[in-house]
């Protein structure tokens, strides 16, 4: 039996500074090591445990449990090497949980089978696995290097194009790589992030960031609830503030259609999760925010 053991690589990794700084952890049964795992997620994942790591030392403080889950159920224990962060959760998963009860809403007399109701319990792995606090200059990607070692040609040909000059024009190009973690089938190589234009295939397909799909559901909700302007105000926050007087206490759609106008003009953008790319002879899934492996158990 082959064991992936990344506790003490990815214990130094971790770092908490600001107030609410988190890391999130899943335990997954997956239904490519043989499980038959019933009710699946699409990606055919079903989740043994989350835990949000909120302080120094709580990964080696919950060390022995993980191990034992991953034995007892064949799973695999993930991370994200992201901080994430609660007061941005928070919000995530109130804007999440509004989404998918205005869609379960819409949905009740339709067929559920092609259009399935959304699990409100999802909501909090939702804002979890979505929210990514990391601080721009400590952001990281993942690099998924299959069939390999760490000497292997694939691992230095991606290393030397993650290291040349001007790959982030912040970072120096012998700080490019933050680490080499060891997966089931190769190497996960973290960096931090570059300018994937060169890499990214053509005809990619600009669509709305997940922060404006959110967005768009509540305000939505708001105008259909009559939901006072000071109250959704506090809860926007950041924002764009809505002018409340005594003849419009309540959102309407022609706020909605500025709002979103607005926000468009600022922020909208591509929202990629991922990419391939390739180097040379090798091609490889680059990944903005994707879980890295911290135990597994696998056949040699």
């Amino acid at each position: 039996m082959k064991i992936i053991d990344n506790f003490e690589q990815i214990s130094k990794l971790l770092h908490f500074e600001r107030t609410g700084d988190c890391y999130y952890l899943e335990i997954l049964l997956r239904a490519k090591d043989g499980n038959d795992v019933r009710k699946k997620h699409n990606n055919g994942d079903r989740t043994i445990r989350e835990i949000l790591l909120n302080h120094e030392g709580h990964l080696e403080e919950l060390r022995d449990e993980i191990i034992k889950l991953c034995h007892e159920f064949n799973a695999r224990a993930y991370i994200r090497l992201n901080r994430r962060n609660y007061a941005a959760i928070g919000w995530h998963y109130v804007r999440e949980f509004i989404y998918r009860a205005k869609e379960n809403d819409t949905k009740q007399f339709e067929h559920h089978q092609q259009d399935p109701q959304r699990n409100p319990f999802r909501a909090m792995s939702t804002a979890c696995g979505k929210v990514n606090s990391e601080p721009r200059a400590t952001t990281t990607w993942l690099i998924d290097l299959d069939d390999c070692t760490f000497d292997s040609p694939i691992v230095k040909a991606f290393e030397a194009e993650i290291m040349k000059p001007g790959m982030n024009m912040k970072i120096a190009p012998e700080d490019m790589i933050v680490a080499k973690i060891p997966s089931r089938t190769g190497i996960h190589l973290i960096v931090h992030p570059f300018n994937a234009a060169n890499y990214i295939e053509e005809g990619v397909v600009a669509c709305p960031t997940e922060e404006f799909r959110m967005m768009h559901a509540v305000l939505q909700w708001a105008v259909v609830n009559k939901v006072p302007i000071a109250t959704l105000n506090t809860f926007l926050r950041g924002e764009e503030q809505i002018e409340e007087s005594d003849d419009h206490p309540y959102l309407t759609d022609e706020d909605v259609y500025v709002m979103e106008k607005n926000y468009r003009k600022v922020n909208d953008k591509i929202d990629i999760a991922g990419f391939n790319m390739t180097v040379g002879e090798f091609t490889a899934g680059v990944h903005k925010d994707n879980p890295t492996i911290l135990y597994a158990e696998a056949e040699e």
